[in-house]
């Protein structure tokens, strides 16, 4: 075996190892709540509440913002761009009248 690639394999190994030796440190633990709020406990009428009320603007905008003629618009776009090299690829040999994979 060559010295430079027993080297390299140090190295590789030494990096490695210095990486799951960090692994432990580099995670911060969440942190822990708060009395006041173990205390009270969380009803579920005030998280339905926030949820509704976090809610309500997402759906105003995006009623504006929907428009039906744009929507397929850019769903047509899409399937195109997605499909189209596919087809395009396929029809390759039609167009030319011949297989250009074969020599």
């Amino acid at each position: 075996m060559a010295v430079r690639s027993g080297v390299l394999t140090l190295a590789v190994l030494c990096a490695a190892a210095g990486l799951v030796a960090m692994a432990a440190t580099s995670f911060v633990p969440a942190p822990l709540a708060s009395g006041a709020l173990r205390g009270a406990g969380a009803s579920p009428a005030a998280a339905a509440l926030g949820a509704a009320v976090a809610a309500v603007p997402s759906a105003a905008h995006a009623a504006k913002g929907l428009d039906p003629l744009d929507t397929i618009l850019r769903l047509g776009a899409l399937v195109t761009i997605l499909i189209g090299p596919i087809v395009g690829f396929g029809l390759i040999p039609v167009i030319f009248g011949r297989d250009v994979s074969k020599k």
